[in-house]
Order: C-alpha cells, then structure tokens, then sequence
C-alpha cells in the first residue's frame, strides 16, 4: 500500500465522521484523547477476536455427506465422507464406492440409496439412486465404468 493510499484511507475516514457529526473534528472540545484511544483500542481488540473465531468457524466447518449404500446383494450399510470444500455428487459416489471396493472386493455394482449433505450441522441437500460398476486394478486404481444419477 503507498503512502498516497494511505492518506486517501484517513481523508475518508475523517469526511464520514463529518457526515454522522455534522463537524469536523475540534482537538480543543474538551474530551480526554487518551482515555478515546484506549476505549478505541479494547473495542479493536473486540473486533479482531471476533474476526479470528469467524475465521475459525469458517476453516473447521466441513460439509458432511452422510450417505446409505451397498453392494449388489449386500445390505445396506452407513458411510460419512467430510470434506472442507463442496463435493459435486459424482465425487461423493466415488469416495463411497472407494470405501466399499477397499473393504474386501475386486470388482461389484455400488448403489446409493440416499445421501444428505450437510454444511456444518445444517442439511443443504439430498441425493438418491446413484449406481456404478467399479474395478480394482494391480496398481490400487479403481476405474468407475458407469454413472448416473437422480437429484430429489
């Protein structure tokens, strides 16, 4: 930021307290600067914790994908996916279909029978009858042969 940025910062702060007092600032009207500046200070204290919990907030609150599916011939069985960024519903089939091919098999039909996104405690969707073929290869790969899926 340049000096002339900076001064540009100040001058328009001073115009909006002359446009909310309706004056400029009078050095001699008989406040106590000091006790101002420190009354100012604890209240910029107060807004920069309240920055930092927001940002907190932010960071740790993940989306959720609380999900039931199964293989073919199986039951049905829970799975929770969290991420910190929003998953489209390709990506959540995936990582469902990952968690159940890792468990014990080479190749099977996934089904998802329904999924509730949630942000933080909140459900901002649901997601049902999604199905997909996958192969575990040599090297750890899964390859997913078909997708489709139904929005409710």
């Amino acid at each position: 930021m340049s000096n002339k940025q900076i001064v540009n910062l100040i001058e328009e702060r001073l115009e909006k307290g002359k446009r909310e007092y309706s004056e400029q600032l009078d050095v001699h009207d008989g406040r106590d600067w000091t006790q101002e500046s420190l009354e100012e200070a604890l209240d910029l204290a107060i807004y920069l914790t309240a920055e930092i919990l927001k940002r907190k907030t932010i960071i740790t609150k993940k989306y959720k994908y609380l999900c039931t599916a199964r293989e073919i011939d199986r039951e049905n069985d829970s799975y929770e996916i969290e991420s910190v960024q929003r998953l489209n519903w390709g990506q959540v089939q995936n990582q469902v279909a990952r968690k159940i091919i890792d468990k014990n098999t080479e190749q099977t039909d996934v089904y998802i029978d329904t999924c509730f996104e949630l942000y933080g405690e909140r459900v901002i969707g649901r997601y049902s009858n999604g199905h997909c073929s996958i192969n575990k290869e040599e090297n750890g790969y899964i390859r997913f042969n078909t997708m489709y899926f139904k929005n409710d």
